[in-house]
């Protein structure tokens, strides 16, 4: 979707029909939202069957009913998400005190500072001490009726958060102790190799400093509808120095000529 004049959004431009009139209601009505006199939705209708659907019945999203969204508890991984978001939610608030929580990024929540991490203590508590709590075992009940987990008690679907969280923290630990190494090795080197060095840097802020809960939804341990899981992110940094490359892409263009 394209979007013109974004200070006033008089106009919405989209290259393509969307898949249902609620899409297509939302997206159109960014324009004239301030009061302006006149407002302008262009769609292009593509040579597809919706879109030529859509071209020779204009007044279709203002005619189709809308279909309301259902949630389906089918799927066990997406009922455990959901008991994972509930012990985590109830232990910040419960059981962390707020001095204790420095910041909402995964960071500080996984990295092992003189003791257990936080990630650490949250396993140990589900472990050992969430399965039996009265108001725990009440709102899992709540979250897994009428699922496919409905049949396990609270100690274990609290055991198995535990697993998860255990899963995530390591892997999380291995992407942040391999970054630690690498920047271990350009310390100390040559200023021909500072701009590998501040590379390094920035990307151990970047894993240090996501979101907490985006974090836990992209590895898995959270719901997060719409967002993409398990992302492996792009490392273009390469120890090969600058004039090592550069006498290699002589070589190769002497070659060619």
């Amino acid at each position: 979707m394209i979007v013109i004049n974004i200070s006033g959004i008089t106009a919405v431009a989209m290259n393509n029909v969307p898949p249902q009139t609620a899409n297509y209601l939302q997206r159109a009505g960014r324009a004239g939202r301030r009061g302006e006199g006149r407002a302008v939705a262009l769609t292009i209708c593509r040579k597809t069957p919706h879109d030529q659907h859509v071209f020779a019945k204009p007044r279709w999203p203002f005619d189709t009913n809308m279909i309301i969204p259902a949630v389906s508890l089918r799927s066990p991984d997406l009922v455990a998400r959901h008991v994972n978001s509930y012990l985590l939610s109830y232990w910040l608030k419960t059981v962390l005190g707020r001095e204790e929580l420095k910041s909402m990024t995964i960071g500080p929540f996984c990295i092992e500072e003189g003791g257990d991490s936080l990630a650490g203590r949250f396993e140990a508590w589900c472990t050992n001490t969430a399965g039996i709590l009265p108001a725990v075992i009440k709102g899992i009940e709540k979250l897994v009726h009428r699922s496919p987990l409905v049949d396990m008690n609270s100690e274990t679907l609290t055991r198995h958060t535990a697993a998860a969280m255990r899963d995530v923290a390591q892997s999380w630990r291995e992407d942040y102790n391999n970054a630690s190494q690498e920047l271990g090795y350009f310390k100390g080197c040559s200023e021909k190799k500072s701009a590998a060095l501040r590379a390094l840097n920035a990307q151990l802020e970047r894993i240090t400093g996501e979101y907490l809960l985006s974090e836990l939804a992209t590895r898995r341990f959270l719901p997060g509808y719409g967002f993409p899981t398990d992302i492996v992110s792009f490392n273009n940094i390469i120890r090969q120095p600058r004039t090592k490359r550069e006498n290699t892409r002589a070589k190769i263009t002497a070659g060619a000529t």
